[in-house]
């Protein structure tokens, strides 16, 4: 793990795999031994409590629990669009019509 030099404290950190279920509250222990510089082997115990749950298989490919993204509505889009220009062709359309009805009028004055 590394060394520590006299007289100054460390730190251990380490991960755990469980081998079966436990139930939160379950005691226990650690055990960590190490030798101090003339070889001297000593051990220190430490009690503590865990849980183990059952293994959680992960799909890195689709988020879970993460709502879908609502899309702009297009639908009401288009329709409005589409009611634009038919409203717009046909206020053209009229007007043709009646500069046309106009301009037959004024030649049958005219004649």
């Amino acid at each position: 793990m590394g060394n520590v030099d006299s007289g100054a404290s460390g730190m251990i950190d380490g991960m755990l795999t469980g081998e079966s279920e436990m139930p939160a509250g379950t005691k226990c222990k650690m055990v960590v031994s190490y030798e101090d510089e003339s070889g001297n082997v000593s051990t220190t115990e430490e009690e503590f409590e865990f849980e183990v749950t059952p293994a959680v298989q992960e799909d890195f490919g689709v988020a879970m629990d993460v709502p879908e993204e609502k899309s702009f509505p297009m639908t009401p889009v288009v329709v409005v669009l589409v009611l634009v220009i038919v409203a717009a062709t046909a206020v053209i359309l009229i007007r043709r019509k009646k500069k046309k009805a106009a301009l037959a009028e004024e030649e049958d004055l005219a004649d």
